[in-house]
């Protein structure tokens, strides 16, 4: 839930903002236009009197994780200049900077400082899809009353919320983080503990993008030529910029692309519960 910011807070979120926006320019060559929008979208906030704490929060987790993307990039790039330096890259090099790449577009959701980053990247590629992809699925089903999809779907709202929540801890993750902070350190509980994190996120993931295919293939979309409906929401609200004028069709396809994406980035097509692992 957000907390209301005081006056101080604000004008000190706002420096921060304005600062990382200038850092983006300067140090990472983009536009003078990214400042220029964020001024703009302050104005048209205060001007509609939209909660300005609620605002400048989700403003400045955009902009730091933008700062973070672009200091990600910079510092594979120079990475990738080294390993050229020094000698020639094998087979299995080549294929695991290649499988690197593709995850390194998903947020990364620190675990702790020893955790493994393609279990946090997962973890991350997850929470992004529980904040900005799934409540498309909770509108579509939102009216839809005794379906059997739209009491799968909730247990699924349940599932994600218990374990992998918002903005609070990864409940899923407990076990895992607690093996890296044991002395001494014992690396099979560790190596468990990361299976089986890295397995209940697969099987949660796989078992979600199923049911909607099948749903897709089965054409159980209530209305599905429809736009959805995405009033009530801020105008620079995520869901609203990349759902607004969508079908629940079209609106739940791109639901399954991200999913689609997701498993083939991680590679965990075949981590599923009726699958060996």
């Amino acid at each position: 839930m957000w907390k209301k910011l005081t006056e101080t807070e604000i004008i000190q979120i706002l420096e921060k903002i304005r600062t990382k926006y200038n850092k983006l320019i300067n140090e990472f060559n983009k536009p003078q236009s990214i400042i220029k929008s964020f001024e703009e979208r302050y104005l048209d906030a205060l001007k509609r009197r939209m909660d300005i704490s609620v605002f400048l929060l989700a403003e400045i987790e955009a902009v730091e994780e933008l700062n973070n993307r672009e200091f990600e990039k910079k510092m594979n790039a120079k990475e990738d200049e080294l390993m050229k330096k020094e000698k020639p890259q094998t087979f299995a090099d080549k294929v695991f900077k290649e499988n690197r790449k593709k995850i390194l577009k998903y947020p990364r959701l620190k675990l702790n400082e020893d955790a493994d980053e393609e279990v946090e990247r997962l973890i991350g590629a997850l929470r992004h899809f529980l904040i900005n992809y799934w409540p498309a699925i909770t509108y579509i089903y939102k009216n839809n009353f005794h379906s059997h999809l739209k009491t799968k779907f909730g247990e699924y709202s349940h599932k994600l919320l218990t374990q992998y929540d918002y903005k609070g801890n990864v409940h899923v993750a407990e076990h895992y983080i607690h093996s890296l902070k044991m002395i001494p350190r014992d690396n099979k509980k560790i190596d468990y503990e990361h299976r089986f994190l890295l397995k209940e996120t697969a099987f949660l993931i796989n078992e979600i993008f199923h049911n909607l295919i099948d749903a897709l293939k089965n054409e159980n979309i209530p209305s599905p030529t429809e736009k959805l409906q995405v009033i009530g929401m801020a105008a620079d609200d995520w869901f609203k910029r990349n759902f607004k004028g969508l079908t629940n069709r079209d609106s739940f396809e791109k639901v399954c692309n991200y999913l689609k994406n997701v498993i083939l980035d991680f590679r965990i097509k075949d981590i599923r519960r009726n699958v060996m692992f």
